[in-house]
């Protein structure tokens, strides 16, 4: 059993600061995979479509391709979300390891390794999780997929 003697608040939150800080890492990981995953669904996913269509183009093909990214863009925004809060906690604990310490009094944690701006309310979080510049893959698959779409509604692709 390990000896908690002489533990103090600031080596808690220290060693909660590191945990987070592994967590928001694999997290992050996390959403560069899913991109590369979304990118091999969509072909896969073209394919399948149009084997089963007589590889004549229709707009299964479209819908099937916009169905993949926004499940994708949904997943990655989550993970986005959560690398936030992270992020958010870890502010939090790092301000109040500071307020300790009467000589960083005006010191601010604007996030820890990576500068972090929350904003307030929780659906502006939100909002942002699915548009920013992280999402901007999934921003131009989309239209993409959608700019082909319509070019195949007025007849010019076939």
């Amino acid at each position: 059993m390990k000896d908690l003697t002489g533990l103090t608040a600031d080596a808690l939150d220290k060693e909660q600061i590191d945990q987070l800080h592994a967590a928001t890492l694999q997290v992050s990981g996390n959403c560069f995979e899913l991109k590369k995953l979304c990118a091999t669904v969509l072909v896969a996913a073209g394919t399948l479509i149009a084997t089963l269509s007589d590889r004549e183009l229709d707009q299964a093909l479209f819908v099937g391709g916009l169905v993949v990214v926004l499940v994708f863009w949904t997943a990655d925004a989550q993970s986005y979300y959560i690398q936030a809060k992270l992020r958010g906690r870890m502010k939090e604990l790092q301000q109040t390891r500071a307020r300790r310490i009467a000589d960083l009094h005006g010191y601010v944690a604007d996030g820890v390794g990576i500068p972090i701006n929350l904003p307030p309310a929780r659906w502006r979080r939100i909002r942002h999780a699915f548009f920013n510049a992280s999402m901007l893959y999934y921003f131009l698959v989309a239209g993409v997929l959608m700019s082909a779409w319509v070019a195949y509604g007025r007849g010019l692709i076939r």
